[in-house]
């Protein structure tokens, strides 16, 4: 039976007709609206997908946050503002390659793959950075950890949270607190 079919049966069964826009989203087998919900400052809309994409594929969600939930993609936008103007250009720049490898192996952009392609081509990308220190994936790496970890998920499910300023205990016993702490 294909989708045409099941279509077909289901409508009749549940009683009621589909309108046109749902049968033809079921039979294009369309996408979740990949819209933001936030504005970014130095990348496009499109690099800023992609930065969200890469982050997930990076750190994925499973039983804890993934790094899209951990706002991965807005640290990053933030974080080039931090950065001098031409090293901000280098690293968005450098993010085409992604959408290069993506259109010549699935003649489709970084975004635009599935998932499993996405991960195809970010396979690609890990072995052209080992032995390159410069390399955009070890950007994109070095600050989707960076910012996963530093972010409220990140801290709070990934790594030991302790908010300071805690209760203050002047004189403890070291096997009390178990291991030094820095500030």
């Amino acid at each position: 039976m294909d989708r045409r079919e099941v279509l077909k049966t289901s409508a009749l069964m549940l009683g009621y007709a589909i309108t046109a826009g749902t049968a033809a989203a079921v039979l294009n087998g369309c996408k979740a609206d990949r819209a933001l919900d936030w504005t970014p400052t130095y990348l496009d809309v499109d690099k800023a997908l992609m930065v969200g994409d890469i982050a997930e594929l990076i750190i994925p969600k499973t039983d804890t946050p993934g790094a899209k939930e951990a706002k991965v993609d807005r640290f990053i936008d933030a974080m080039l503002g931090a950065w001098k103007p031409a090293d901000r250009e280098k690293f968005i720049i450098g993010l085409d390659g992604f959408n290069t490898k993506s259109e010549k192996q699935f003649k489709r952009s970084f975004t635009k793959c599935t998932p499993e392609q996405q991960t195809q081509i970010m396979d690609v990308m890990v072995q052209e950075s080992k032995g390159k220190g410069d390399h955009i994936f070890r950007s994109v790496r070095e600050l989707t950890v960076l910012g996963y970890c530093s972010s409220e998920e990140g801290a709070t499910t990934l790594l030991t949270y302790d908010p300071v300023p805690g209760p203050y205990k002047g004189c403890i016993d070291f096997s009390e607190v178990g291991a030094t702490y820095a500030l």
